[in-house]
């Protein structure tokens, strides 16, 4: 049956074409080795013949199976090979026969197998074939995994190599070779398409020099940041060697960058080690950073193991005064007899419990050394892992909830006028009917903190200078979404009291008026005082000028809201410009690069006195945001629950008499 039998379809017909021509050339390879005369042929023409008859042999065995797999093929097609693979190996061997046999067989043939081949039994690992987005600092290392797996894979058809280098690209890269057929004759078209378009040498170097340019800053001798600055710098370094950059000749600029980029405290160690006034050498600077990061990181792994090991000491008794005592048993947790009716309920859910007032609830509480959270003998609050309160969100009972201050009853039943729930910083002057009240101003700004996304959310800052760390809230912080890092921190207060905070998040804060921006590490809390001002303020009262009333930094600094987040000494000082103005005898503002804010105290008139104040450390340390703090019966795992009862106590005794 022959190849132009109009019976065969188009396409089978040309199959055989092609698989017939490469049986041809395989039968002149034939036809030379029977003419070949060592005398007067070289080995040479040996080698270059057992190449071709290599090639022709794998185009041969692709067109084969094309027409394996057509539906119209008969077995005649099929028998075919059979012939065409002895005559193969009988050809192959006629050539090794002459290599062997010349003159100048003593040079290696590569094709010629001079050594046994030793098989290792072991399997090795599967390649994935590489991949190749567009980006020109890939584009070296791709080719060279192309080229070496498909490209000079002589054991592949051109067709497969197409089909193989489409699969290997994506996005941008693919768009070069997406409009061209897998075809065989197509794959050297695709392969120079695309070597045209991302073999520039050019490119690929300002590539790597923009990337240096861009180098990510470290804001804290940390050796995560440190280890993934110096991996980036010394990547884009390498590849500039490799693309024959006389980079040894950039000391200056190399070393000039990098210390731009580097926090100052590494910065500073770094110009202690220079003993000359000449020139550094980038060498130099890269082991002096290597080495600060295997210092960090061993400093990191002995913190880890000292928190450990006082993780385990912890766990030991230790004999301290506290207000409940310690069981491991966890037995009144199983044990739901209700102490004050023996029925089998929890307390929280005894009707007798919930008739009582809430001073009897609380005495109940006491004397029975209970969880103030759970009502559960044991354990002390910060251990519980009860829920919170349903109202407030704080450490206590619901049932122990109250919105009063002091949750004490008025002898005299009069109503307050005053808000229950707020705090003052006052100078009093009481009669039995009336008090004067000086509430001090302080100062507040509306400022724009970046979130993860980058994006700019508002937020409100307190100013105070007597803090030596910034501190954000945690309903702030979960706002921002920003990852926090651990940082455990203890925080001092008046009266030596202290306070823990365990995270740490750092953003830029951004000035709502001017590009005024700082990079602030903010120390998490839950909460950094109450709302602010503790009474509205009468703005005519002020007498504020109307040029610089469109530019407070706080234009609603007049009616209390929460505070989100606290600006201490490290930035406090840096914002003020100077500049101020004095609009009454106590009130003063203040220019700054967050706006105009105000300082100094106002009269307020009451008909009843301000809740007394008695301070406690509810998380903060500053000693202007613990002065605007309130008692609260709201107890706190930080506050020792017998000194708050007893206190409470005292002051019912002094009201009643």
């Amino acid at each position: 049956m022959g190849v132009n039998d109009e019976r065969l379809p188009p396409e089978l017909a040309k199959m055989i074409n092609k698989r017939d021509s490469a049986k041809r050339s395989m039968d002149s390879i034939k036809l030379f080795i029977n003419k070949y005369d060592p005398a007067t042929k070289s080995l040479n023409q040996l080698q270059t013949r057992l190449d071709s008859l290599i090639q022709y042999m794998s185009k041969y065995e692709s067109c084969q199976d094309d027409i394996k797999n057509h539906s119209a093929v008969t077995v005649e097609m099929l028998d075919d090979r059979t012939g065409v693979d002895d005559f193969f190996c009988s050809l192959k061997a006629d050539i090794l026969d002459l290599v062997e046999r010349h003159p100048n067989a003593s040079s290696n043939i590569s094709s010629a197998p001079s050594q046994p081949i030793i098989r290792d039994s072991m399997k090795l690992p599967f390649i994935p074939a590489p991949t190749f987005d567009g980006d020109l600092q890939n584009w070296v290392s791709f080719l060279d995994a192309f080229n070496a797996m498909f490209h000079h894979n002589q054991g592949l058809s051109d067709v497969r190599r197409l089909h193989y280098l489409k699969s290997c690209l994506i996005g941008p890269a693919a768009e070069v070779v997406r409009t061209i057929p897998t075809t065989d004759v197509n794959y050297s078209a695709a392969y120079n398409a695309l070597v045209e378009r991302y073999e520039n040498k050019s490119l690929i170097i300002q590539s790597h020099i923009r990337s240096l340019f861009q180098t990510p800053q470290v804001h804290k001798p940390a050796a995560n940041e440190l280890r993934q600055l110096h991996h980036h710098v010394i990547s884009q370094v390498n590849a500039l060697k490799a693309l024959y950059q006389p980079v040894e000749q950039w000391d200056a600029w190399l070393v000039t960058l990098l210390c731009c980029r580097l926090d100052p405290t590494t910065v500073g160690e770094w110009q202690l080690l220079q003993s000359t006034k000449n020139l550094p050498k980038f060498n130099d600077l890269e082991k002096f950073l290597s080495n600060r990061v295997s210092a960090y990181e061993a400093g990191e792994a002995g913190n880890q193991s000292t928190q450990f090991k006082q993780l385990s000491i912890s766990t030991r008794p230790i004999q301290r005064r506290v207000l409940f005592t310690k069981q491991t048993d966890s037995a009144p947790f199983r044990d739901k007899k209700c102490l004050l009716c023996s029925e089998q309920h929890r307390l929280s859910s005894c009707d007798d419990f919930s008739k009582m007032s809430l001073l009897e609830r609380q005495d109940i509480v006491y004397k029975n050394k209970l969880c103030y959270n759970c009502l559960f003998p044991g354990h002390q609050v910060r251990q519980c892992r009860g829920g919170n309160c349903n109202k407030c969100g704080k450490r206590h009972n619901t049932k122990l909830h109250s919105d009063a201050p002091f949750n004490l009853p008025n002898p005299e039943d009069k109503p307050s006028s005053l808000p229950q729930d707020q705090s003052i910083v006052t100078y009093v002057e009481q009669d039995n009917k009336s008090s004067v009240t000086r509430q001090i101003i302080l100062a507040t700004a509306l400022v724009n903190l970046e979130n993860a996304a980058g994006h700019q959310v508002l937020c409100r800052a307190i100013l105070d200078s007597g803090s030596q760390v910034c501190l954000i809230t945690r309903e702030c912080a979960s706002r921002l979404k920003i990852s926090a890092v651990n940082s455990s921190l203890s925080i001092a207060s008046i009266g030596s009291i202290t306070a823990k905070t365990g995270t740490m998040i750092s953003t830029t804060m951004c000035s709502r008026m001017n590009d005024f921006k700082a990079f602030i590490d903010f120390h998490i809390i839950n909460s950094i005082t109450n709302r602010l001002p503790s009474h509205c303020i009468n703005m005519e009262t002020l007498n504020i000028p109307h040029t610089i009333s469109n530019y407070l930094a706080d234009p609603h600094f007049s009616e209390p809201a929460s505070v989100d987040v606290l600006l201490a000494a490290e930035i406090f000082f840096e914002l003020f410009t100077g500049e101020k103005m004095t609009v009454s005898p106590l009130v003063t503002l203040h220019n700054t690069n967050l706006g105009w804010i105000f300082t100094g105290s106002i009269q307020i008139n009451t008909m009843s006195p301000p809740p007394t104040s008695l301070f406690s450390s509810n998380s903060n340390q500053s000693a202007i945001a613990l002065l605007t703090q309130s008692c609260s019966n709201k107890f706190s795992s930080e506050i020792n629950a017998e000194d708050h009862f007893k206190c409470k106590k005292w002051f019912t005794k002094m009201r009643v008499s």
